[in-house]
């Protein structure tokens, strides 16, 4: 959950049985739907069996761990809450390591 900074907050929630990373806006009562992304889809990857979720303490990233794919997907967050796939770190890939089925990010 990460504050828009005026009328609400994002929400961002991971789904380890589908791989996908979901988006919301949350207004007062209301959550709204603003995306649905998909690991594997539009060259989004390394978020198999998507199983957490961190926004970066400015607001500008979102981090998700795939224990599936031994790896953290990491996706940019435009003004409007919405993510673009940015890059994916795995485990023993360009000096990456101590990543084989990370589960938690903190």
């Amino acid at each position: 959950v990460y504050s828009d900074g005026s009328t609400g907050f994002y929400v961002y929630v991971a789904s380890p049985t589908n791989s996908v990373l979901s988006a919301f806006h949350l207004t007062g009562t209301t959550l709204t739907p603003l995306q649905t992304l998909a690991n594997g889809s539009d060259g989004i990857r390394g978020m198999a069996g998507a199983s957490d979720v961190r926004v970066s303490s400015d607001g500008k990233f979102v981090f998700v761990a795939g224990p599936n794919d031994n790896g953290v997907a990491a996706f940019i967050v435009g003004a409007d809450g919405a993510l673009q796939f940015t890059q994916v770190v795995r485990n023993n890939v360009a000096g990456a390591s101590n990543l084989w089925g990370a589960s938690r990010i903190s």
